[in-house]
C-alpha cells in the first residue's frame, strides 16, 4: 500500500498567518525545527507563543499522528497522548490515519516502518540525482510504498520495537552516567 490510502497527509500551518507579535490571550506551544530528534521529541524545544485569534482543527497534534519534518534531515516522530495539542506549524507533514483505517492499522508500527532500510531506500531514489532537494515534497511522501501485516502481527511486533526502544535508551543513559563518573574521577585524581 501507499501512505496515501492509509493517511491523510498534509503540511503544517504557516506560523506567519496565526502567530500575533503581541501578547494576546490566545497562547499556546508549537513544535519548531528542534524538536524532533532522532524521532524523539524534545519538549524542551517547543516554542511559546501568542496567536492572533483562537484556532482549533488539524493544525495541532493529536495522538497517533506522525510528524515528518520536511527538510533536511529529514525525521519523524510519533505522537502520543501527552504530546497531543500541540500546534504543528509548515515545517512539518502531517500523517493522520484515515477514519476507515483505525481498527486494522497501529500508527506507530506505521512509524517504526518509516525507519526500515526499504523505505529508506525509497526516500533516496526519491532524492537521488537531485543535489538541489532540500525539503521532501508532499507527492514524493504519499507515494511511499509499504507493507502491513494483520493487525495481530503489527501488535507483536510493535511490543518486540519498543521493548527494544527501551532497552537502547536504558543503554544511551547508562553511558551518559559512565562518561559522568569517568570526568569524575579524572577531575579528582
Amino acid at each position: 500500500m501507499i501512505l496515501d490510502e492509509l493517511f491523510d497527509i498534509k503540511l503544517g500551518i504557516l506560523l506567519n498567518r496565526v502567530k500575533s507579535n503581541e501578547k494576546t490571550d490566545f497562547k499556546c506551544r508549537a513544535f519548531t525545527i528542534k524538536s524532533i530528534e532522532n524521532s524523539t521529541i524534545i519538549g524542551n524545544n517547543l516554542e511559546e507563543i501568542y496567536l492572533k485569534q483562537e484556532t482549533s482543527g488539524d493544525i495541532y497534534s493529536k495522538e497517533g499522528d506522525i510528524l515528518m519534518k520536511g527538510s533536511l534531515p529529514f525525521s519523524f516522530a510519533y505522537i502520543p497522548k501527552e504530546w497531543e495539542g500541540i500546534l504543528i506549524p509548515s515545517n512539518f507533514y502531517i500523517l493522520r490515519l484515515k477514519e476507515e483505517y483505525k481498527e486494522k492499522i497501529l500508527p506507530q508500527y506505521v512509524f517504526y516502518k518509516l525507519h526500515s532500510n526499504d523505505i529508506n531506500n525509497q526516500f533516496k531514489r526519491i532524492l537521488q540525482g537531485n543535489a538541489a532537494v532540500i525539503t521532501f515534497n508532499k507527492q514524493d511522501l504519499q507515494a511511499i510504498e509499504l507493507e502491513i501485516p494483520k493487525i495481530d502481527e503489527q501488535k507483536k511486533r510493535l511490543k518486540l520495537f519498543n521493548l527494544m526502544n527501551k532497552k537502547l535508551n536504558f543503554l544511551r543513559k547508562k553511558v551518559e552516567l559512565e562518561e559522568k563518573l569517568l570526568k569524575g574521577i579524572i577531575n579528582n585524581y
